[in-house]
Order: structure tokens, then sequence, then C-alpha cells
């Protein structure tokens, strides 16, 4: 390749990887707002700590046997 080839394609690169990021900076913020996204971390974060006290009670269970 020629070297204004190489420039132009390395110029289309930094606007794809420049669009690329915009579109994930939007998609963040409209993760970060979206309730539903919001009510499923608070979900998964229940179950976690469910889960964390179902193990020490095994745990528990274990060591009186």
């Amino acid at each position: 390749m020629k070297p204004a080839q190489l420039l132009l394609s390395y110029q289309r690169l930094v606007e794809r990887e420049r669009e690329l990021r915009d579109e994930i900076d939007r998609i963040e913020i409209l993760l970060t707002t979206n309730p539903d996204v919001k009510s499923a971390e608070e979900s998964l974060a229940q179950a976690h700590q469910q889960e964390q006290s179902i193990e020490l009670r095994l745990r528990e269970f274990d060591r009186e046997r």
C-alpha cells in the first residue's frame, strides 16, 4: 500500500473507533438509567446473599457431623 492509502485507512479506523466508543457510552448510559437493569442487579445481589447464607449453613452442618 502507498503511504496515502495507509493514511486514509488509518483515518477510517480512527473514525470507526470513535463511533464505537460513542455507541458504548450511549449504551452504558441507557443501562445505568434502565429500571429493569437495576431491579435485576438487586435481585442478583439478593440471590448471592442467600447463596452465601446457605453455604455457611451447610458448612456448619458438616462440622456438626
